[in-house]
């Protein structure tokens, strides 16, 4: 049986007998999840906002982009740590 693997970022392809087969590693799974619940926490916020009777002010519009920013800083300085 002739097999061969060949790996971009985290998908890792292998190929044998003809038929490709694909395994995501978890933590890109996790990535993918987390992605997902942000995208539909701030579209809820998005519709939430439509119907209060007043306008939000522009730091409480600007929250979730500083939210996304904080947690992607400290997962870039969790991971650098982990290398060294």
């Amino acid at each position: 049986m002739a097999c061969s693997s060949s790996g971009v970022g985290g998908l890792d392809m292998t190929v044998q007998d003809g038929r490709a087969q694909s395994r995501v590693s978890k933590v890109e799974i996790g990535q993918l999840v987390f992605i997902a619940a942000a995208s539909l926490v701030i579209l809820g916020l998005r519709r939430l906002r439509t119907r209060l009777p007043f306008d939000m002010p522009a730091v409480a519009r600007l929250a979730p982009a500083y939210a996304i920013g904080g947690l992607s800083a400290y997962w870039r300085v969790a991971r650098l740590a982990g290398l060294f």
